[in-house]
């Protein structure tokens, strides 16, 4: 069904926007649920199950943050050096060194929070034999 020609009266009921919204949905029409979804939205401002449904179908919205983030090759050359004597624990690394490890992640980030400040925040990765490969295959 086009939306273009299925015209809805903005005078109408907020239930007839939904159910048509919803059976264009299952007909796989977003866009065209969403133009109709907004409409009933500017007649219908305040009713929730519009306001639910239009936000649910509509794209996601990314917003740019300015921060670059580390270039984390050495702590990957440490797991891959260092990794087998730490399986199955979670450790902390900045830069090539190790700044913990233990068994419970929280215990982990506990002891991490002691030991550095926040502009120098280290990896935090659970040892597994996968982390060992990967970093073989970089």
């Amino acid at each position: 069904m086009n939306f273009e020609t299925h015209k809805i009266d903005p005078n109408c009921s907020s239930l007839v926007f939904l159910t048509n919204a919803k059976r264009l949905l299952s007909e796989g029409n977003v866009r065209e649920a969403e133009a109709l979804l907004r409409n009933g939205q500017t007649s219908y401002p305040d009713n929730r199950q519009i306001a639910q449904l239009l936000r649910a179908i509509s794209p996601g919205r990314v917003s740019k943050i300015n921060k670059v983030f580390p270039n984390r090759d050495r702590e990957m050359d440490w797991i891959q050096q260092n990794g087998q004597n730490y399986r199955g624990k979670w450790v902390a690394i900045h830069e090539n060194e190790l700044v913990a490890s233990s068994d419970k992640l929280n215990k982990l980030i506990k002891i991490v929070q002691q030991k550095t400040n926040s502009e120098e925040l280290p990896l935090i990765q659970r040892i597994v034999e996968s982390n060992i490969d990967d970093a073989d295959t970089r």
